[in-house]
């Protein structure tokens, strides 16, 4: 069997390629399967980057359909926010005259006494 120092070389070098031919297989598994996890990761992420981006087109186009609307509302908001000062300034003329009417009336009284 072992004739030679060759054969035993022969020997140590076919266990050598078999330990690392087992190295590199498991090697090339390990590395395959960190591939294959970062391809599902990144999956995951264009997922989630899909729904963010629908999300935003949705909110776009409400947005979109909302801003003719955002105009009339704007003019409705200062038609009224104009009455009610209108409204206010009339009421303080009217609160004012009845105060100035009724001291007149308190006045004459009190110039008799």
């Amino acid at each position: 069997m072992l004739e030679t120092s060759r054969d035993l070389l022969n020997i140590i070098i076919a266990f050598c390629i078999l330990w690392l031919t087992f190295f590199f297989s498991w090697l090339l598994f390990y590395l395959i399967l960190i591939a294959k996890h970062a391809h599902e990761i990144i999956a995951g992420i264009k997922e989630k980057l899909d729904a963010v981006e629908r999300t935003l087109a949705l909110l776009k186009g409400h947005l979109d359909n909302s801003a003719g609307y955002l105009a009339l509302v704007v003019e409705s908001v200062g038609k009224i926010a104009s009455y009610l000062v209108e409204k206010k300034q009339t009421k303080r003329k009217t609160t004012s005259s009845r105060g100035r009417a009724q001291k007149k009336k308190q006045d004459p009284e009190e110039s008799e006494a």
